[in-house]
């Protein structure tokens, strides 16, 4: 899981962080809160260990490199947010599709860089910078 190429991975990372920032975070200053810092970078690691990580590192055993591979690792995260788009946030339907689509698209673009790096480093800090962008 973290093994393989580390400069591809981290240049991949930061790359996306960047697009993420510029994206979603409409320019703001980023605020230095310890408390959002802590919730971003623990959400980040739990999510990208287990999907970009487990999910897609378990389905390369079966089928190196495919697209399938990253899919499902895509729809595994979309799947996940359902529920607590739902019945936490009580989100409006097409919010709740916005959301799982969201999830979806960055997810298998994480899932991606693991794929061709052989390293989930880079999707941790992909995941960082979108979430830093998102919630500040």
């Amino acid at each position: 899981m973290f093994k393989g190429q580390w400069i591809h991975t981290l240049a991949y990372g930061l790359s996306l962080a960047v697009f993420y920032w510029f994206a979603f975070s409409q320019f703001k200053n980023l605020r230095v809160d310890w408390n959002l810092w802590g919730v971003a970078v623990a959400t980040a690691v739990v999510e990208e260990l287990v999907f970009s990580g487990f999910v897609t590192g378990y389905l390369e055993r079966f089928q190196k490199r495919s697209f399938w591979n990253v899919f499902l690792s895509g729809a595994a995260a979309g799947v996940m947010r359902l529920p607590i788009a739902t019945f936490v946030f009580h989100l409006s339907p097409l919010a709740t599709l916005g959301v799982v689509m969201l999830a979806f698209a960055t997810t298998m673009m994480h899932s991606w860089v693991r794929q061709q790096t052989g390293n989930v480093a880079g999707s941790m800090i992909a995941r960082i910078g979108m979430n830093l962008s998102i919630l500040s």
